[in-house]
């Protein structure tokens, strides 16, 4: 028989396309005080250092953030040992701009969203459905907004848009928008490696109008800096257009009046949805539903996660 483990071992591994991310707080662990093995940072591979968790028998849970292929790939190797798992994948949030919303406001929101960190964020608003009466005139605002986010350096003051992590992402940030650019239409220059920042895997962002339901741009996570723009005909449709991807991670509703943006944003099947700009609450759980993932992150909520229910009986 095997012995029961004193404690449960504790591993955290970063991307290996980002290894440093997690020095900081590894160094603060162990400068509070921690007793060894409650924090140990492993860097590798998916297929080695990421695996193992998942396998074995001595972690009680696992915590993955990453695609949904990763993500299936961690919950069935932790079946073999019936673990619990949370999982925080792939998102292809809506930002639902209601008819009499401040329009340049609405570019200029869900712009910021799409391009923050390089568009590599899974709750970040690559989906912009628009009124179909309004399209046009959002289409115009948007590359206004899109000018301000140049392609550069860290040192540089002009830039305003950082790289995606590496050139295979870069070119699957291409591929992706090749695939399901057909019959849609460009509004800005770009997607595309700009001239002189090759080496460092920069990209130019982009934004397609008049872009239908279906293609892949329109469904599945591009990850990358690349908005796209949809008309819709009514309100049910801009909610059923939300929720159309196997997604459902965050989501998105710009208007003037609170009590109607309120009430749409409690529509979609989403787990956080940003009301007119509102900010981000860390205190809140936030996680995903359908294939977005299982479990929650932040606050009470996240904690929870890592605990289990004990009961005694007297």
């Amino acid at each position: 028989m095997r012995p029961c483990a004193p404690a449960a071992p504790s591993w955290f591994k970063p991307s290996e396309a980002a290894p440093l991310t997690v020095l900081t707080p590894a160094r603060a662990v162990h400068e509070v005080g921690f007793p060894p093995g409650v924090f140990d940072r492993v860097n590798g591979y998916g297929a080695g250092a990421g695996e193992a968790p998942a396998v074995h028998p001595d972690v009680d849970m696992v915590s993955f953030t990453g695609s949904n292929a990763v993500g299936r790939r961690v919950f069935a190797l932790a079946s073999g040992t019936v673990k619990k798992v949370a999982l925080g994948l792939g998102g292809k949030t809506a930002s639902v701009v209601l008819d009499g919303a401040d329009l340049e406001r609405a570019a200029a929101f869900t712009v910021r969203s799409c391009f923050l960190n390089a568009g590599q964020s899974y709750n970040a608003q690559p989906h912009m459905l628009v009124p179909r009466g309004l399209l046009k005139n959002e289409a115009a605002l948007v590359p206004r907004a899109v000018a301000a986010y140049v392609p550069g350096g860290p040192l540089d003051g002009s830039t305003g848009l950082g790289p995606p992590v590496s050139s295979g992402r870069r070119e699957r940030v291409l591929e992706h928008v090749r695939r399901g650019r057909g019959g849609v239409r460009l509004v800005t220059s770009g997607p595309q490696p700009p001239a002189g920042l090759l080496k460092a895997c920069h990209m130019t962002p982009a934004a397609f109008s008049d872009v239908p339901p279906g293609p892949p741009i329109a469904q599945e996570k591009t990850f990358g800096p690349v908005l796209s723009m949809t008309p819709y005909d009514s309100q049910d449709e801009a909610v059923a257009l939300a929720d159309c991807t196997v997604h459902g991670i965050a989501g998105a509703v710009r208007s003037e009046d609170s009590d109607r943006a309120l009430a749409t944003a409690r529509r979609p099947a989403a787990a956080r949805v940003e009301v007119e700009g509102g900010r981000s609450n860390p205190a809140v759980p936030f996680g995903g539903y359908k294939q977005s993932g299982l479990g929650r992150d932040d606050g009470a909520y996240g904690v929870e996660e890592f605990l289990q229910l004990k009961s005694l009986q007297l």
